[in-house]
């Protein structure tokens, strides 16, 4: 009995594998394929230099911004070419971007007293907006970081700061062990 279950069994699955793999559409296939967008896909690898990655942003697949806390350094891939911006002696640990001129990095100063500090990559050099805000030494202590339309966000356990090209507001929490 076993045996007449299993022969039907296999069976069943033969037929099935044939009937799904005869059953395939060329033309479906065909204008699958004709939808694929190859230039953008262009796939290569590059070894990156450096021992860690804290954050990481793309204009597009050949266009790469990405943070190496032990380093200090923004990498920028560019075309194929990789270029290095030391940042200075700050814990960095986010990163957004706009546009190659408007690339923003989150920091926590490494001074006795840490604050806050967003660093701005003009395509450049670094712009250093520093807050009043408390964080911690630690880089991951940076709770969140926002650009949309009335500028740049970052907050920290204590509070937030708000920077929009020229002015800058801090923002207090009652409260940091909530």
């Amino acid at each position: 009995m076993k045996k007449i279950c299993f022969a039907v069994l296999t069976a069943n699955l033969a037929i099935s594998l044939i009937v799904l793999f005869t059953s395939c559409n060329e033309e479906a296939i065909q204008q699958t394929v004709n939808h694929f967008d190859p230039p953008r896909f262009t796939w290569r690898s590059f070894e990156i230099p450096g021992d860690g990655i804290a954050g990481i942003w793309a204009k597009d697949t050949s266009d790469v911004f990405w943070i190496n806390p032990r380093q200090k350094t923004l990498y920028h891939l560019n075309k194929g070419t990789i270029q290095a911006h030391y940042y200075g002696n700050y814990n960095a640990n986010e990163i957004l971007g706009v546009s190659n001129n408007k690339v923003y990095l989150f920091a926590s100063s490494i001074e006795v007293n840490h604050v806050l500090v967003i660093l701005k990559w003009n395509g450049s050099g670094f712009e250093k907006i520093r807050t009043n805000v408390p964080s911690d030494f630690y880089p991951f202590t940076i709770r969140g970081c926002l650009y949309n339309a009335s500028g740049v966000w970052v907050s920290s356990e204590f509070g937030a700061f708000r920077y929009d090209g020229i002015n800058t507001n801090s923002y207090f929490y009652e409260n940091p062990d909530l």
